[in-house]
């Protein structure tokens, strides 16, 4: 497929590659700081918009996607606009990609299509395969502000998987992810923590 249809199934409507490049900041301000000269993963990167605008902040950025069109597409871009530091790889949905290790780990806008049990397994096999002790996370998480909303009525709230704030928290401290912040968006939460060495007890508040 194209740019065009891509850009429209990833963001709901059409924008030129340029202002498609400089959106994601909207998306990243509130915890690219957190991020910053880490080297950092992005879940479900899409068209690699996020990672565009952390481009600048972050030593290195690598994104994976189980569509391969989209990974073409993240890569056509990165060539185009000169991110070196940038890479995108494709993930078959199963078993995650030999990449090393990050600083950083991020999801946006991914999880609220995902099955519970499917996003539960994923977040503690990236904490276990990616994140070493102190790494940044930032999850986004959908939540009951967006059923019957703009966002959910093209497709209906029944598409969409919400997430109350207490099953993100221990989902979090179950992944030994401990929560620094919330940040509150209109529609979702993004918890941004750190991977922790865990312990006895269910403590989702960083120390």
């Amino acid at each position: 497929f194209t740019y065009m249809t891509a850009v429209v199934a990833t963001t709901g409507h059409y924008m030129p590659e340029e202002e498609y490049i400089k959106s994601g900041w909207q998306n990243v301000a509130g915890f690219a700081e957190e991020l910053r000269g880490k080297r950092v993963l992005e879940f479900g990167c899409g068209l690699g918009r996020n990672l565009f605008a952390l481009s600048g902040v972050v030593n290195a950025g690598v994104g994976i996607d189980v569509n391969r069109g989209y990974i073409r597409i993240a890569r056509r871009l990165t060539r185009k606009y000169n991110f070196s530091n940038l890479d995108f790889v494709y993930f078959n949905g199963k078993e995650l990609p030999e990449l090393g290790k990050f600083g950083g780990i991020i999801e946006i806008g991914v999880f609220e299509r995902l099955p519970k049990p499917y996003v539960q397994n994923v977040v503690k096999e990236l904490r276990e395969k990616y994140a070493e002790e102190g790494t940044v996370f930032a999850l986004y998480f959908l939540t009951g502000r967006a059923k019957k909303s703009e966002l959910t009525k093209r497709l209906g709230d029944q598409a969409y998987v919400f997430w109350e704030d207490r099953e993100a928290r221990e989902l979090l401290s179950s992944a030994n992810i401990c929560v620094r912040s919330i940040l509150e968006w209109k529609y979702a939460n993004v918890y941004v923590g750190e991977a922790s060495g865990g312990g006895s007890g269910v403590v989702s508040e960083c120390t």
